[in-house]
């Protein structure tokens, strides 16, 4: 066989893999979506100065409602945790990661 056809056929094979894994991940649960939504929303909040702009209170009020509004999160224990945990990343992040 060509170097070509060598070639050709591992990254049909390669290709083939990477679309096999994607179909074994576990999606997250709602409070998994959830606290993704906050920590990027957190992040955004400090790095283009809403926190510094609006103190933590009405930042963590922002970032919460943003992120349940994304998500349509209708359930009173999501809410409560929403704000729990933005308040949380803001303020306590001492051994959380925000990456």
């Amino acid at each position: 066989m060509s170097k070509n056809k060598i070639l050709i056929m591992a990254c049909v094979f390669m290709s083939g893999c990477a679309l096999w894994g994607q179909g074994n991940k576990t999606p997250l649960t709602p409070l998994g979506q959830l606290n993704v939504c906050l920590r990027d929303e957190v992040n955004s909040a400090l790095q283009d100065g809403t926190v510094a702009m609006y103190g933590n209170e009405t930042a963590v009020r922002k970032v919460a409602e943003t992120c349940l509004e994304k998500l349509k999160i209708r359930d009173d224990f999501l809410q409560n945790t929403a704000y729990r945990n933005a308040t949380a990343l803001l303020t306590q992040n001492v051994g959380t990661s925000l990456k």
